[in-house]
């Protein structure tokens, strides 16, 4: 559980084997390859770490999103309103994909565009955090 078991093999580590639990749920004929969980996907694939890891990336830039955004040292700034409504934008994006995470696994269509949004987000920080101290 520490470790995970490897990218794309949650069919080896879920107890496909409870003959008594599936057929309770009726999933009797069905084996079950996907956990419908980002989170428990994560754990149990790549390890606690990479969860943890995971979460921290997101939990800091929403962190220095809202600062960010509701900071009376940045109100000032009429140059980054559009770098600020860009985070916001970005914040609600990725905040809206860590919540369907709950729900759902990840998925190879959709994992990008997060990286790509909080990647965005992270870098319109730094420059309004350089634009503000230069």
């Amino acid at each position: 559980m520490l470790l995970g078991v490897g990218a794309d093999n949650f069919v080896y580590a879920f107890p496909n084997d409870d003959y008594v639990g599936k057929k309770y749920m009726n999933y009797a004929t069905q084996t079950i390859t996907k956990p419908h969980n980002m989170y428990l996907q994560i754990w149990i694939q790549d390890g606690f770490p990479a969860l943890l890891g995971f979460a921290a990336l997101y939990i800091i830039f929403i962190i220095r999103a809202v600062r960010l955004s509701f900071s009376k040292k940045y109100k000032d700034l009429k140059e980054d309103t559009s770098f600020k409504m860009l985070i916001m934008v970005t914040a609600a994006a990725t905040t809206g994909y860590m919540i369907v995470g709950l729900i759902n696994d990840s998925t190879i269509t959709v994992a990008p565009i997060y990286w790509v949004l909080l990647g965005v987000g992270y870098a319109l920080d730094a420059v309004i955090r350089k634009n503000h101290h230069a």
